[in-house]
């Protein structure tokens, strides 16, 4: 039997921290003040299924239910798609279905409401604070969309990866 998976309360707590480095990063490279959007974070466990959506940041009111819609859709993709590892594996732009979405141990995370590449990175930083994968686990994933924000990304907020 699996080890329970449970959510830390400073992962509830913390949320709209963690976003910050990522806004910052996005502002950094040019890619506009993206406030906020929506964290889709499904736990399974054995045959069970929790869904929590929380919002993260600041959530223009026009577009929350666009980003709810995505950020559910991929998760739910990237569900059907046992093997996958990342919605991008799935991706189909010309029927809205976007990046942004990760496998980790035990569930998935999905982001809607950055850039879609910015969407995965904040997924890809927050499976690594909640400690359900590897580096190397987290640089596969990346390596699927060629994610560019990724390597620099994991240099500027994980003490673990190397600089280089």
């Amino acid at each position: 039997m699996e080890e329970p998976f449970y959510i830390q309360n400073w992962f509830l707590d913390n949320v709209q921290e963690c976003l910050k480095p990522i806004r910052k990063f996005l502002e950094l490279k040019g890619r506009g003040k993206k406030a906020g959007g929506f964290l889709y974070f499904l736990i399974i466990q054995e045959e069970i299924e929790l869904s929590i959506l929380l919002p993260i940041g600041e959530v223009d009111p026009n577009k929350a239910a666009a980003f709810k819609n995505v950020c559910g859709e991929k998760a739910a993709r990237l569900l059907q798609h046992k093997a996958h590892l990342s919605s991008w594996q799935s991706r189909e732009p010309d029927s809205n279905k976007w990046g942004g979405a990760i496998r980790i141990k035990n569930g998935i995370l999905s982001v809607s409401g950055l850039t879609e590449l910015g969407d995965e990175a904040y997924c890809l930083y927050l499976a690594w604070l909640l400690g359900k994968v590897t580096i190397e686990e987290l640089d596969a994933i990346a390596s699927i969309s060629n994610n560019p924000y990724w390597p620099e990304v994991g240099r500027m907020y994980i003490p673990t990866m190397v600089k280089s």
